[in-house]
């Protein structure tokens, strides 16, 4: 879209939506009113042929309708659930959102230019932002984050905002001054400096890799090597009864970022990798909502926006039919049947009857599992299932991750789609000679 990246479609132009008659935002999509007379006004004509209102509404709507349908079904759930959850903007929060979206523009007139291009009035534009904003504070208070978990994240991570200036270091080590400088003269020719090395012979010389200043024992070397620009050599230098020619290949610059400086960056990637992003946030209020649809032209989406609340399942993408829906319990964890899934990813499965305990076999291994115990037996080790598997009118419903992964294969959970995503290792090699 342009720069309201956190909702989930393009907004299309608000004229079209004028044109198409949808009114203000509504989940349950209204069928639309007779054609007013003004249908047959003109609105072009074209080497003498007219083209009306009626026109561009029957256009806009075949080709735009549902894209624009969904864009305000959208806002709409955003606005339900940002009320739901006392959450508001208010007149100084948005304005300052709003100076700052101009800010991006260079001038007053090149923000104006870009409104429009785009054919939208300020009061679309303001609800547009208005629902951005919303979205990000029901980001943040969905995926709330600590202060404590944000510092323990940056602990964690700390070499990827804290690390010292590193040089990549090649050194030339010669007995006398002559050699040395004879070695840099070479060097200057074009030689290769670490042939050059080598062909001194000392045992330290050449590559020294990559070294921060703590590395460097000796002070002259080390504020030698440091002072160096990359791709510079130095002239030599007398240390312990030898001489050493310093060329600096790289630069690798310090980093020192306080937590403070990227704590909202670490609050982001803690609720991405917990899957709360503005996203799957919205995916979820999809799935929640109870959305009718009369107006005919699009009452089949009314059935579409029934599955998006189901949990899906697919095996190397391709999907897996299941007569007892995969389940997501109270606690957050997930159950799902076990025979399509297993067989779905190749696996052999025989059931002791007696005992009350499949056991399931791929290529890549063999797990056993017992209706009612959480643990599960892979030779012999012995796994930890989250749920125990249980029986629901005969069928077997598992923790397929433990279960999958024994058996060779990877699950992901997408939250956005709402999808268990399984690969087999077959899949994986497939992927990885594309």
């Amino acid at each position: 879209m342009l720069w309201l990246s956190g909702l989930q479609r393009v907004t299309v132009v608000s004229i079209i939506a004028t044109l198409l008659g949808v009114g203000p935002l509504v989940v349950v999509a209204q069928t639309p009113t007779s054609p007013a007379s003004t249908d047959t006004e003109v609105l072009c004509i074209v080497n003498g042929n007219p083209i009306t209102r009626a026109n561009v509404n029957k256009a806009v709507q075949q080709k735009w309708g549902r894209m624009i349908l969904e864009d305000l079904i959208e806002q709409k759930l955003i606005f339900q659930a940002a009320e739901a959850r006392g959450l508001t903007i208010s007149e100084e929060e948005f304005e300052a959102r709003l100076k700052a979206v101009k800010a991006e523009y260079k001038t007053l007139e090149d923000f104006n230019a870009m409104m429009a291009k785009r054919g939208i009035k300020g009061p679309a534009f303001r609800q547009e932002l208005r629902a951005q904003m919303l979205l990000d504070k029901l980001v943040e208070q969905i995926g709330k984050v600590t202060e404590a978990e944000a510092r323990a994240y940056y602990n964690d991570h700390l070499s990827a905002y804290q690390a010292p200036e590193r040089r990549h270091v090649h050194a030339i080590i010669a007995k006398d001054a002559v050699q040395a400088y004879n070695a840099r003269q070479q060097v200057a020719g074009g030689a290769d400096f670490d042939a050059v090395a080598a062909d001194i012979g000392t045992e330290m010389a050449g590559d020294w890799g990559w070294l921060a200043k703590e590395d460097l024992r000796n002070p002259l070397i080390r504020e030698t090597a440091f002072s160096l620009k990359p791709g510079d050599v130095s002239n030599p230098i007398f240390v312990d009864d030898e001489y050493y020619v310093l060329w600096v290949e790289e630069v690798q610059a310090g980093i020192n970022r306080s937590f403070e400086e990227v704590v909202d960056q670490i609050v982001a990637k803690i609720r991405a990798e917990r899957g709360i992003t503005p996203e799957s946030v919205v995916a979820g209020l999809w799935r929640d909502a109870e959305i009718s649809v009369p107006w005919r032209a699009y009452d089949y989406l009314e059935e579409e926006y029934k599955q998006l609340g189901q949990l899906k399942v697919t095996v190397d993408g391709k999907p897996v039919k299941m007569p007892i829906a995969p389940v997501i319990l109270d606690n957050g964890h997930m159950l799902v049947m076990a025979k399509p899934l297993l067989r779905a990813i190749g696996a052999e499965i025989t059931w002791d009857a007696d005992q009350q305990t499949m056991t399931a076999v791929t290529t890549a291994g063999t797990i056993q599992v017992t209706v009612g115990s959480i643990e599960a037996r892979s030779g012999d080790r012995v796994i930890l299932m989250k749920e125990p598997p249980r029986l629901r009118t005969g069928n077997l419903l598992i923790s397929p991750r433990p279960v999958v992964s024994a058996l060779g294969a990877t699950v992901v959970w997408d939250p956005t789609t709402y999808t268990l995503k399984v690969a087999t290792k077959g899949a994986d090699r497939q992927h990885n000679n594309q």
